[in-house]
């Protein structure tokens, strides 16, 4: 079975079987996860993955609720000295609003970091 990590929390009834959205994660609560599946299949980026939510700006919290988004996007960019970032962002059609959410930074090949993105991208989306 395929791991997914959802932004949402949910509760079910066992009386009527029903699932109800009850919440939503926070940006930490989603990265905790997402690197400890990364740790668990050995693909984390072998410099570096952090949180970034909010850290040029300012004005957000890693404990805020995961932000309401279109998509999330997730892709290698190529370091301005060495090695790729790999970015983690959130976008958000109804504002055209998007944000950093988690950044890595992998040292071995374009490809190692083109292969974590695409981990992040599935398990994410």
């Amino acid at each position: 079975m395929q791991k997914y990590i959802d932004t949402e929390l949910w509760t079910s009834d066992h009386e009527t079987g029903l699932i109800t959205q009850t919440g939503t994660k926070t940006v930490s609560q989603v990265f905790k996860e997402l690197e400890a599946h990364l740790e668990e299949i050995d693909a984390m980026p072998s410099e570096y993955l952090t949180q970034s939510y909010g850290r040029y700006s300012g004005t957000e919290d890693l404990h805020d609720p995961f932000p309401d988004y279109s998509w999330i996007a997730c892709f290698p960019v190529t370091g301005g000295s060495e090695g790729w970032y790999i970015h983690v962002e959130v976008i958000n059609n109804m504002d055209d609003s998007r944000a950093l959410l988690y950044l890595g930074k992998e040292l071995r090949t374009f490809e190692d970091a083109a292969r974590i993105a695409a981990e992040c991208a599935r398990v994410l989306s």
